[in-house]
């Protein structure tokens, strides 16, 4: 039979070197653009591409948390957003993705002249890996005063949005650019095996060796022992909070979602002590947030008029963080005290509204036997049961366990006094949805 094979027409890809010899990193951009954008463009659907964003940044994540060479909460809390927001785009805008690792090659591109060609192989220092001589060499690059960033610039402020700061941007999500456009490559070059788009283009669409899903899946498991886990740990917390200072004007974050992004739109539709104090039919409401950490909700609800906001957490450096910020705010009404969700110190019925961001899914991710987890959250459950009001909601956001999970593991609407009123998928641009859960607590 005749050999349908065509002859490579393209150098194939050195893994190893595109992370070792920045010089060979910027030469492969250059010969294989073009056939990278068309691959994008001209064979990916959809789901392919969804699938391989999805791979490309949960295994440059977990990366970038092993080895230590990027802040651990901006890796976190920013990047983890950020290729969430790409994984959404690149669905919808096949070019996204080629334009994205054009801006950040042009820069190495740029850099050639200065970057050694003769260096075939840095061996990564297994001891100290974050020292490693190739990723020192990219974060030098970008502090560099050769160092253009201005194309660059808008792709990460699109998707980095409000939390674009240059510094922080220049130190922490441009070097690791590198790694997650790596695994792209990786995969352009493992499909094409060196061929052009055109050639290949039957070839590619019957041929998948291996499903990204299933990689993603492991790693994602991976994440979660090595990374999630630590949410769970109070000293994790204590030692994040340790540092905050009221004057700084990044003093408080909201995880999931902030005012506007999400609870707000679930007080008005769904929390009815709160609908009927905005409508002038019903008091002021009482609110707890439980796990409140340095979150600015209850700022956002004093501007509403609901200035009975109690915030609770089991790390005393954040509580005592937060008494000093309401007070350099001028919010006096407002009250913060160290308390675990598990065992509350407030009287039965205390509370119209109890508000979870989180709270719930570092229970989940604390280091101890499944028995024992599901025990904790038991107790949490009971003590929100108790302080809530007859006729008070409960609001929680997560991304572990939805309504359908709660009720088949924890029994929630069986063995707790309250029903479901509402479920919503808050946020749809990051790698896990944020269900939003409004439980009402029974009238007995």
């Amino acid at each position: 039979k005749k050999n349908m094979a065509v002859e490579p027409q393209l150098s194939r890809l050195d893994a190893d070197l595109l992370t070792t010899n920045l010089h060979y990193a910027a030469s492969y951009w250059e010969e294989h653009a073009s056939n990278f954008k068309v691959m994008f463009t001209d064979l990916l659907d959809s789901e392919t591409t969804e699938k391989l964003t999805q791979n490309a940044a949960t295994n440059t994540l977990t990366f970038n948390h092993k080895i230590g060479w990027i802040d651990a909460d901006y890796n976190m809390e920013k990047i983890f957003v950020a290729y969430g927001k790409c994984t959404e785009i690149a669905k919808t805008d096949k070019t996204f993705i080629s334009s994205f690792a054009d801006a950040f090659f042009e820069i190495l591109i740029a850099q050639k002249p200065f970057l050694d060609p003769k260096v075939n192989s840095v061996k990564r220092n297994r001891e100290d890996p974050k020292n490693s001589e190739e990723l020192v060499n990219l974060k030098k690059i970008f502090k560099s005063e050769r160092c253009d960033t201005t194309n660059l610039d808008t792709f990460a402020k699109t998707l980095l949005e409000e939390e674009f700061v240059k510094s922080e941007v220049l130190e922490n999500f441009y070097p690791q650019l590198l790694l997650y456009f790596m695994r792209f490559l990786c995969v352009y070059d493992k499909s094409l095996e060196g061929h052009l788009v055109s050639d290949f283009m039957k070839k590619m669409k019957t041929d998948h060796e291996e499903d990204p899903k299933i990689k993603s899946d492991k790693l994602m498991q991976e994440m979660g022992a090595h990374i999630l886990q630590s949410f769970g740990k109070k000293e994790f917390w204590e030692t994040r909070y340790a540092q905050l200072k009221p004057e700084k004007g990044t003093s408080t974050y909201d995880w999931y979602l902030d005012w506007n992004s999400g609870i707000s739109k679930i007080f008005k539709d769904h929390v009815a002590p709160y609908q009927k104090f905005k409508e002038g039919k019903g008091p002021q409401p009482s609110v707890l947030h439980i796990g409140c950490g340095n979150s600015k909700i209850s700022e956002d609800l004093y501007n509403e008029g609901v200035t009975k906001t109690v915030g609770v957490d089991f790390c005393s450096s954040v509580i005592d963080f937060m008494n000093s910020w309401k007070d350099f705010k001028n919010l006096k009404d407002l009250h913060f005290e160290h308390m675990d969700c598990r065992g509350l110190r407030f009287d039965s019925g205390r509370f119209d509204i109890v508000l979870d961001k989180g709270c719930l899914d570092c229970i989940v991710c604390t280091p101890a036997p499944l028995k024992e987890s599901q025990q904790f959250l038991e107790m949490m459950f009971c003590e929100v049961a108790r302080v809530l009001a007859p006729g008070g909601y409960f609001v929680m956001a997560s991304v572990a366990l939805d309504h359908k999970k709660m009720d088949r593991f924890l029994h929630v609407t069986e063995r707790f006094p309250w029903e479901l009123v509402a479920q919503r998928v808050a946020k749809k641009n990051t790698q896990f949805p944020i269900i939003i859960t409004v439980y009402r607590r029974k009238e007995i």
